[in-house]
Formats: C-alpha cells, structure tokens, sequence
C-alpha cells in the first residue's frame, strides 16, 4: 500500500490508539468543546498535549503549539495540510476538495466520501479515520 504521509512511530501509534480507545466523544468544527467532544486533530492535540492542552488550544490556533505536527512530512510531494484537510473534511462530513486531481483524490476511501450530493454527505467515525491514517501514513 502505497503511503502519502509520514509521522514518527510513536505519535502515530498514540493517535490511534486513542481514536479506537471509545474514550472521547466525536465532534466537529474545533479542536476541542468541552461540552461536546473534539475532532479527530483535537485527539491528537489532546494525547500529545495532555494537561497542557487548555482553552487556548481549542481552537484551530490549537494545531500551531503542538510541535510534532511539524514532525509530519511529506511523501511524494503531499503536504501534511492536505492530510488535515482531508481528516477534517471526513470528521466533519464536509466534500474534499482538491486544486488539482492527483491520485490522493483517487483514494477509494475518498471517492466514496464524496460520492454524494453535498447535502448527503455524512461525518466518518473516528474508526474509520483510524483506519484511514494507519493505511496511508507511514510510521518512521
């Protein structure tokens, strides 16, 4: 299976496990509302972060202080704000969109997701998030 991004074993392991563990609720729009859950970036924020992920971090501003985002690199000229964009698009049911049809495009998992009308489209399970990160993001 070819792979599109990488990220250090570690983290990569830690937000999946966390995505599967059942322990945070799903939401959409931010990082993290107290009340209602975090996104599948705000997991990440959350494990990578733990006590030090607050109110400041909430926000999307939030992904700018965790430094292991930087960690992320690219594989075959793909950029980790395209892996983002794509994750965000899949937690919040939005359609992906792309400046150019390359072959990421072409994922079948994506194809599918877009595959709709726009107003049909449906927010993806951090299962099937987990699953979509461990099949194209390398672990180094």
């Amino acid at each position: 299976m070819k792979k599109y991004w990488k990220l250090p074993k570690q983290d990569l392991e830690l937000w999946l496990e966390a995505l599967r563990s059942g322990e945070y609720k799903q939401c959409s729009g931010i990082l993290h509302k107290p009340e209602e859950g975090y996104c599948c970036l705000g997991v990440f924020a959350r494990v990578k972060l733990g006590d030090n992920f607050d109110e400041k971090d909430y926000g999307e501003a939030g992904l700018d202080n965790i430094s292991e985002f930087d960690d992320f690199e690219v594989l075959n000229g793909y950029q980790e704000d395209g892996l983002f964009n794509i994750l965000t698009s899949f937690n919040d049911g939005d359609f992906i969109f792309s400046h150019s049809l390359d072959e990421v495009m072409l994922l079948p998992e994506i194809v599918n997701h877009n595959n709709v009308d726009v107003e049909n489209l449906q927010k993806q399970s951090f299962e099937f998030i987990a699953d979509f990160i461990e099949k194209y993001v390398e672990a180094v």
